[in-house]
């Protein structure tokens, strides 16, 4: 007789055996997260570890203050430029740019000359130079409507001459004008008036003025 015969399972004796060793399984898995959760007390209380800011740590806090402060307000090279010779080489008077981007230049009052022609009238000769910016191709204007002397309290006066002498673009121009003036008029507070259409710049005429009488 085999062992099964001997001692046959009965289906109530088969189903407690399951459930005492459904029991053990359970008691284990418990004992096992128990142990896991309480068997070392300082589990729990290990701290994270820290968010590590390497700008933060390699860099002092006023150095990174003024990197943040660059980043958001950067300055141009060319902005740069100008700052660093706005302190030394501060801007000619006597120099202004006029006309569209495209087709603008740059005037410079280099000397005037101031001669007695008769009791009624003078004569003043402003040497001026006009360097082209224009764009390749382009040509910056250059006509006597362009200019004008003005004195405070009188009229606009016009050249002597008219004339138109564009410059082509790199080139440069140097010329005398003549203007015809009152021998009262005083030149101290007087100005240069270089327009183009609505735009106007102006060139102070304080520059040492050399008088001359008219030749006969």
């Amino acid at each position: 007789m085999n062992p099964l015969q001997r001692h046959p399972l009965t289906p109530p004796r088969l189903r407690w055996e399951v459930s005492l060793v459904a029991m053990i399984g359970v008691v284990i898995v418990t004992l096992a997260l128990v142990t896991r959760l309480f068997g070392n007390p300082d589990y729990a209380r290990v701290p994270k570890p820290p968010k590590l800011d390497l700008l933060a740590n390699a860099l002092p806090a006023d150095a990174l203050r003024l990197n943040q402060t660059k980043a958001l307000h950067p300055q141009s090279p060319r902005a740069s430029a100008r700052s660093g010779r706005g302190a030394s080489q501060p801007l000619d008077p006597h120099q202004v740019t006029v006309g569209p981007n495209t087709i603008s230049g740059r005037f410079t009052l280099l000397g005037s000359e101031r001669r007695h022609i008769d009791p009624t009238s003078d004569e003043l000769v402003l040497r001026l130079r006009v360097v082209s910016l224009a764009a390749a191709n382009l040509v910056t204007p250059y006509q006597s409507w362009m200019l004008k002397v003005q004195a405070p309290g009188r009229s606009p006066i016009e050249p002597k001459e008219s004339f138109s002498h564009p410059v082509a673009a790199g080139d440069v121009r140097e010329d005398e004008i003549t203007f015809g003036i009152p021998p009262d008029l005083s030149l101290d507070h007087s100005t240069l008036n270089i327009n183009y259409y609505t735009e106007t710049k102006t060139i102070p005429l304080d520059l040492p003025a050399h008088t001359s009488q008219h030749a006969p």
